[in-house]
């Protein structure tokens, strides 16, 4: 199988997933572990948890729970990072990321919904999405991936705290 097949099989399997996930997920069946706690951390680990749901109730996602090492973080290639990086780096992407977190859209309702001057413009920047597994397409829609939800939330929480001078340095 070709890459692009196999990427095309695997959205549609997290896109079946999602509808699953949908009907059979009871908070009873999650367990986020608790992070009222700080103190419970060690040195150089993350942890973060989250629900979410596009309004639409296309994509649904439960995110987080796991911990992350700060190390293992920081030793990622430069490059690799940039090029996922980049695609927050643009007010069109940008636009599209957060349209496509409150719902599903075509090309054509986001080329109208964010006022783009053409289809090619749209597509384009859909393309860099969907490359770099942000964004899959099922049946001429296009959609946040689920599995990347979490992290999308996380970049858009970081930016805030910088917009707004915040920080949780104590």
């Amino acid at each position: 199988m070709e890459n692009k097949e196999i990427i095309k099989r695997l959205d549609e399997i997290e896109k079946r997933l999602n509808v699953l996930e949908k009907g059979t997920t009871q908070k009873s069946d999650i367990k986020i572990r608790d992070l009222s706690n700080p103190n419970e951390l060690k040195d150089g680990q993350l942890v973060y948890a989250g629900r979410f749901k596009t309004n639409d109730g296309q994509v649904s996602s439960i995110f987080g729970s796991n911990v992350a090492k700060i190390d293992d973080i920081m030793s990622y290639d430069s490059g690799e990072l940039a090029n996922i990086i980049e695609a927050f780096a643009s007010r069109e992407r940008l636009d599209i990321i957060k349209a496509l977190m409150e719902k599903s859209y075509t090309a054509k309702e986001l080329l109208e919904k964010l006022n783009f001057a053409t289809t090619g413009k749209v597509y384009h920047h859909l393309s860099h999405l969907e490359k770099i597994g942000l964004v899959a397409k099922y049946n001429d829609y296009y959609h946040i991936s689920a599995r990347y939800v979490g992290s999308i939330v996380l970049i858009f929480e970081g930016a805030e705290k910088i917009i707004n001078k915040q920080s949780n340095i104590q």
